[in-house]
């Protein structure tokens, strides 16, 4: 007889898991990215105050959930204020919440690349992403209460889902709904919504004339149409401009913002915002990485055999030529511009990085350091010869008494240093290579334009927020309304021994800004004119160069609240000492006073 022995063993007790979480490089880089995303996006979203549209547009949000602001407000875009709305709802009125749907959209459009991951590959949908991570003006509409970011990620879902019914019409049927929601919300993000559908019409035109092996067949595309189920897509997208367009009917008043979204397009053909900076300075000021790589992708995109990367090319250089030639572009709007040259600029990097047969491979990489420190010095030497220059006696070893002239040491190095950058190309090239050489220049551009975009992109978020010589802000509002409300705040503690319950006066037709930067107190009274019957503790007026009328002993102090600046009529110098270090003319000031009765002035601690 033959004894079983039934006792488990070891490796019966300890069981392999069959659950296991890989880790791969690719999605390590994309964890990485996330973070980075959130850093440059989400902290100190609050910190700058809300610019007149932003605030405009988060007065009309509060008074829908429930505030009493003298002024409706005005909805800059319906999807933004939809958002704004829902998170006033959940965390009540604040500059974070006034901004936080464009953040999350930022966000999610830096990832929007996975959708085309299997079309255009792996590392060139990586480099994408990492682009727009680091593109400044990603970064800067991701702070800002705007909806272009809404815009370009719904642009970016109507092609994927388009694309997918081209590949396959049976299974892309079924999501066709989507793409009405999807173009709903292109237009409703953004006044510039027509224009950016306007842009894709003629990256497909591109994309048809590009074709010089004939694969697309003028018969085959018209059969396609007819069989496009128009009627499901336009009951999709009417469907979902009646739902998001009144907030599924809890604000009516949207469909007519939609409408007045039409106007300002209309309105954007005769003229130029005041205060806004004309959209092809704003790209060679932020974008210099995805101008030179984008366009280089473009043309190499063009000449590609495969209809989506001619499309991308055409889309890339539409939107570009749109951006430059439609007066009413604002800065923001070089997201047009932006989301197509980053995909081309992926492409192109892709072919950069990869590995290439070289008799020298490390010839590229010590050439591209020179670059990036021959092309950095001569930077350098032109911001000192705008602001400080080197001078010397020339010439200089003149005997006393004889005349001599002063010679800028600056364009002498300058000249030096191009002549290092050639000489340092032809010695890549006679070592490894044309082709190596031109590889390596390349790839010092690059980590130049990195540079630039990490540094321009953190200005934007935390150095220079609210700085009207930044050329993305149109009308950015000043620091100085946190002063403004400290001060108040200062005085109703002295006066009412509370922070926020002083009496306040403020005339009804003041800067949006500034109503809503006194949201939270308690006691403000609105008047259509300030005059001597005004009893209050604190009354606010616009400065305009004279004193009001007020019926008691006044002590004013004033305070910038919004400035506007454009880089116009600058010399040559003065133009690099602005594009350099944001330093310019004085621009426009727009002033409020605010006026403290005299008892209660004595009363306040001035000693600082």
């Amino acid at each position: 007889m033959t004894t079983v022995d039934s006792t488990p063993t070891t490796s019966d007790l300890v069981q392999p898991s069959s659950f296991q979480i890989v880790l791969t490089t690719e999605s390590a880089a994309y964890i990485v990215v996330a973070l980075v995303a959130i850093l440059l996006r989400v902290p100190a979203l609050g910190v700058a105050p809300l610019d007149p549209s932003e605030a405009a547009q988060a007065i009309a949000a509060a008074n829908t959930v429930g505030a009493t602001f003298p002024v409706e407000g005005t909805i800059d875009n319906v999807l933004g204020f939809g958002g704004t709305v829902l998170t006033f709802l959940i965390s009540g009125p604040t500059n974070t919440g006034a901004r936080l749907i464009s953040t999350l959209a930022g966000l999610l459009l830096v990832f929007a690349p996975l959708l085309f991951r299997d079309r255009i590959g792996r590392f060139p949908t990586l480099i994408t992403s990492i682009i727009l991570t680091l593109s400044p003006l990603a970064v800067g509409t991701s702070r800002q209460s705007s909806g272009i970011a809404l815009t370009m990620l719904a642009t970016l879902l109507a092609l994927a889902i388009l694309w997918a019914y081209l590949d396959d019409p049976r299974r892309g049927k079924s999501r066709l709904w989507a793409l009405g929601l999807a173009l709903a919300v292109i237009l409703l993000g953004d006044f510039s919504g027509l224009l950016v559908l306007f842009t894709l019409f003629l990256g497909a035109l591109a994309a048809w004339f590009t074709d010089e092996l004939g694969d697309l067949d003028s018969n085959q595309i018209q059969l396609e149409l007819r069989r496009f189920p128009v009627a499901q897509v336009g009951l999709a997208f009417a469907l979902s401009m009646l739902g998001l367009g009144t907030l599924f009917f809890l604000t009516p008043s949207g469909l007519g913002a939609v409408a007045d979204q039409l106007g300002r397009l209309g309105q954007g053909f005769l003229g130029r915002p005041v205060g806004a900076t004309y959209l092809g300075t704003v790209l060679a000021i932020y974008e210099p990485l995805i101008l030179i790589f984008g366009l280089l992708g473009a043309w190499q995109a063009a000449q590609s055999a495969w209809l989506w990367q001619r499309f991308l090319a055409g889309w890339g250089f539409a939107a570009l030529l749109i951006g430059l030639v439609f007066p009413g572009a604002l800065p923001l709007h070089g997201l047009w511009t932006v989301v197509p040259l980053a995909s081309l600029s992926g492409l192109y990097i892709a072919d950069l990085l990869v590995h290439q047969r070289e008799a020298q491979p490390a010839v590229p990489w010590l050439h591209a350091l020179a670059t990036i420190l021959i092309i950095g010095t001569m930077v350098l030497n032109l911001a000192n010869l705008i602001r400080q220059p080197t001078m010397f006696l020339f010439p200089p070893f003149a005997p006393p008494g004889e005349p001599t002239s002063q010679i800028p040491v600056e364009p002498l190095l300058i000249a030096l240093e191009l002549l290092f950058l050639i000489v340092a190309w032809f010695i890549a090239a006679s070592v490894a290579g044309a082709r190596s050489a031109w590889r390596g220049f390349s790839l010092g551009l690059l980590g130049l334009a990195l540079i630039v975009a990490v540094g321009q992109s953190v200005s934007l978020a935390y150095v220079r927020p609210s700085q009207a010589y930044e050329p993305f802000h149109v009308a950015p509002a000043q620091p100085a309304l946190h002063d403004l409300v400290a001060v108040i705040e200062e005085v109703s503690g002295t006066s009412a021994g509370h922070p926020r319950q002083v009496s306040i006066t403020v005339p009804v037709d003041a800067d949006p800004t500034l109503l809503w930067a006194l949201r939270d107190f308690d006691n403000v009274a609105y008047v259509e004119v300030v005059n001597p019957t005004v009893q209050s503790t604190v009354v606010l007026t616009i400065d305009d160069g004279s004193d009001p009328l007020l019926g008691e002993t006044y002590v004013g102090q004033d305070f910038v609240i919004v400035r506007r600046w454009t880089p116009r009529g600058l010399t040559a110098s003065q133009w690099v000492d602005w594009a350099l270090y944001r330093h310019g003319p004085l621009g426009l000031e727009q002033r409020v006073i605010v006026w403290i009765t005299e008892d209660v002035y004595r009363l306040l601690d001035t000693s600082g």
